[in-house]
């Protein structure tokens, strides 16, 4: 494939743009292989939200997908060992009897009824409560990642599982108590309201107001805002830093589709605008947003076909 042309104006800009409005991309690299990529969001019932139609084109025509961490990959014993405490440890010793009854009704409600709940790493805790009901039986990235397999797409991961839980454990356990405590204390309407108003911002496409909407809204301690910055730094920033670096060869072989959280993508700081600084073409696609009434059974029968489009056939 010959070289492409030098990035037109539009890509020079993105950086100060922030691309902070867009769900989906076409990438150009400077050698002129194409890549698409998806902003998704990692909280959400089935039923609000699906993939576009757009994306699931060029998913089922893509060599490869990539995403952060395909969870069909995962071993639930490993999992279950990394979220959990030493064997000697328990947050019985940080929640009062107050707090631990809170915490198993509010967890009950949204449906989060784990063994051994007080054994479970405070971080993990903090997460559960703060999605609520909004807890995916199958998020828009695993809706991806059936897809390709259904139609035969290769899957890789730009980190391993224990990458991942490492960036929500760089901050100490105590300093993960205060966040589970200050998120304890906060009413669960509060979580739900926000909940339903990131799906909102992300079905409009303003994905640069995501992380914002946390940051600006929760009602926290000056302490425990610290301590969240840090957290997201070690969540979000380093793992951009992270994800660009693994995505450039990658994108080079061409054809690829990549699926990773819209937090990563927007921002000065995003994966988007490193690739941008480094010569990379990068388009907004525009999408159309199935409603949240219709996703679900749009996303089924999407299934279907790619099922049936991939099954041998009937030899009879």
């Amino acid at each position: 494939m010959p070289a492409a042309a030098k990035p037109h104006v539009a890509a020079k800009e993105a950086p100060s743009a922030g691309f902070d409005t867009g769900t989906f991309w076409r990438i150009t690299t400077p050698d002129g292989a194409r890549a698409h990529v998806l902003g998704t969001i990692h909280l959400g019932r089935p039923d609000d939200l699906a993939v576009p139609h757009q994306a699931w084109e060029q998913l089922r025509q893509a060599r490869r997908l990539v995403v952060e961490l395909a969870q069909d990959t995962l071993d639930a014993r490993q999992v279950a060992k990394l979220q959990r405490l030493p064997a000697a440890q328990s947050m019985a010793r940080h929640l009062s009897r107050d707090e631990q009854g809170r915490l198993l009704q509010r967890l009950n409600r949204a449906g989060v009824r784990p063994a051994a709940l007080l054994h479970f790493k405070p971080w993990v805790l903090t997460q559960w409560l703060q999605v609520g009901d909004m807890q995916p039986a199958m998020s828009l990235d695993d809706q991806v990642v059936l897809l390709a397999r259904l139609g035969g797409v290769p899957v890789s991961s730009l980190e391993s599982v224990q990458e991942q839980f490492a960036a929500f454990e760089c901050i100490d356990t105590a300093e993960q108590v205060i966040l589970l405590k200050e998120t304890l204390a906060t009413r669960e309407e509060f979580f739900t309201q926000l909940n339903q108003d990131m799906l909102a911002l992300y079905r409009n496409q303003r994905v640069g107001e995501l992380v914002d909407q946390i940051e600006r809204r929760f009602p926290i301690s000056p302490s425990g805002r610290a301590i969240e910055a840090r957290s997201t730094a070690c969540t979000i920033a380093r793992r951009n830093l992270r994800f660009a670096e693994r995505l450039r060869p990658l994108l080079g072989a061409g054809d690829v589709f990549v699926a990773i959280g819209a937090a990563h993508l927007c921002g000065h700081n995003g994966v988007l605008a490193q690739l941008a600084q480094g010569g990379y073409l990068i388009e907004r696609v525009p999408v159309d947003e199935p409603a949240a009434a219709t996703s679900a059974a749009t996303t089924a029968a999407t299934i279907a076909d790619t099922r049936a489009a991939t099954m041998p056939e009937n030899p009879r």
